[in-house]
């Protein structure tokens, strides 16, 4: 890599951790004027630099293309995943993005949490493991557990769970706002 393609790296990266999520994406898919090189290193930047962030929330393993992708991979409030129509999204994480969704069809109405796998974590073992979380929870049975309802792969490939939703405050934030201790937390 040259000097001056370093420069635009270092530049972009910087200009890229100023903006939104939503922005990043579209601003990594219109800068570079075909440089892929820079866009490459600076995607792989963004990458390290979110992997760094949030160590603990994310999986070993996630790769640049999956970050950039984490923004399209947002759906659209009326798209329908089988039988759910997404409302809105209620929470990501390292491998997937929650959304509040609601049965759809003539069977019943009832609303659901929509866990969807990102699109760009389409490897074997994300998958493998998505698919044993998948059977795990099949099998818990607790009133302090959100059952699972429903799963499945999308049109494009992307595997997804249906849970019952449960209302309520993120833990982080419901514990951070009692003071909890890590005892307490743990």
């Amino acid at each position: 890599m040259t000097t001056e393609q370093w420069r635009k790296v270092r530049k972009s990266f910087e200009e890229a951790l100023e903006l939104g999520h939503s922005a990043r994406a579209e601003f990594l898919a219109t800068k570079f004027d075909g440089d892929d090189q820079v866009r490459t290193q600076v995607i792989q930047m963004l990458s390290d630099h979110e992997v760094a962030a949030d160590f603990l929330e994310r999986p070993l393993g996630v790769n640049a293309s999956a970050v950039a992708l984490a923004d399209e991979s947002r759906l659209a409030a009326g798209r329908m995943i089988g039988p759910y129509r997404i409302v809105r999204e209620i929470g990501r994480g390292g491998m997937s993005v929650v959304y509040l969704a609601e049965r759809a069809d003539d069977a019943y109405r009832k609303q659901v949490a929509v866990k969807l796998l990102w699109p760009g974590l389409m490897t074997g073992e994300i998958e493998r493991r998505f698919r044993q979380e998948r059977r795990i929870l099949a099998r818990l049975d607790h009133p302090n557990i959100a059952r699972l309802l429903d799963g499945g792969v999308t049109e494009d490939g992307c595997q997804y769970v249906v849970m019952e939703y449960v209302e309520g405050e993120p833990i982080k934030e419901f514990c951070d706002s009692r003071k909890h201790s890590i005892t307490e937390r743990l």
